[in-house]
């Protein structure tokens, strides 16, 4: 039974690191696009 226990936290924290370095990805693809999204809106608005 301890063993099927270690196996789950194994699955589970290994299912949480794939959470952070997809969140990782995410985040870092948000801010490079954020500054060209704040251009294109500012350039919509000058025309």
């Amino acid at each position: 039974k301890a063993k099927r226990g270690v196996q789950e936290f194994v699955v589970v924290s290994h299912a949480i690191y794939l959470l952070e370095t997809k969140f990782q990805v995410a985040l870092r693809t948000t801010t490079q696009l954020l500054p060209l999204v704040a251009r294109q809106r500012k350039a919509e608005r000058s025309v």
